[in-house]
């Protein structure tokens, strides 16, 4: 098997990214992923991602990164409006930043290990939070949607069910009206049969007479 090509360049994420643990976040997906390299905030509000990968993961690297709020005029989620990439040439890329393990870059260079790793937990916690309200605002829109389409349900339900009583109405109503016609028939024919009877009767006394 051949050498697996890497990649190395820098990426510029826009969006509500920072105060919202998004740091902690890309950290964790490159530390599933096979990915060298930091990520930290910049000034102008973008986060900023050094990387060094195989070639074939920076593009699920990216994917898992571009992560969107459920509400957008929610401050606490976190909401990437758009990732720029640069090769390792281009103007920004410095090779100090590719790190292994993957890591934080915090803006102090003179923090200390306990104060970097207290800030670390608070990111995580900050992280945990903005996803628990994220996955929570996911799942209620499912369960809007699922509302929703209960309530489709059973107006088709009721449609259905109202087009079967009309139905119902109207062939019992020609049932009705054809039971009717028959109970006439029938007294029609009991008032022939008494009058043939009236006549045989009649007949037989005036034969009987004779």
């Amino acid at each position: 098997m051949g050498k697996t090509e890497r990649v190395r360049g820098r990426l510029v994420v826009h969006g509500n990214i920072q105060k919202v643990g998004y740091r902690a976040f890309v950290s964790l997906i490159a530390g599933n992923l096979d990915i060298d390299g930091c990520v930290r905030n910049l000034p102008d509000r973008t986060v900023e991602i050094h990387y060094d990968c195989p070639k074939e993961e920076l593009e699920r690297f990216k994917q898992a990164i571009n992560r969107k709020a459920v509400d957008i005029t929610d401050p606490m989620q976190i909401n990437v409006t758009k990732i720029e990439e640069f090769d390792e040439n281009s103007k920004g890329f410095d090779p100090k930043f590719i790190r292994h393990p993957f890591e934080v870059e915090y803006d102090s260079g003179k923090m200390k290990q306990f104060e970097k790793e207290s800030l670390e937990r608070s990111e995580m916690a900050i992280l945990a939070m903005t996803s628990m309200k994220q996955d929570l605002g996911s799942k209620q829109d499912v369960m809007l949607d699922q509302q929703k389409e209960t309530v489709e349900t059973i107006k088709d339900m009721d449609k259905n069910l109202s087009g079967r009583f009309d139905w119902l109405a109207e062939r019992y109503g020609e049932f009705g009206e054809k039971m009717t016609n028959m109970e006439n028939d029938m007294h029609d024919i009991k008032d022939d049969i008494h009058e043939m009877k009236e006549a045989f009767v009649k007949l037989v006394d005036h034969m009987t007479k004779e």
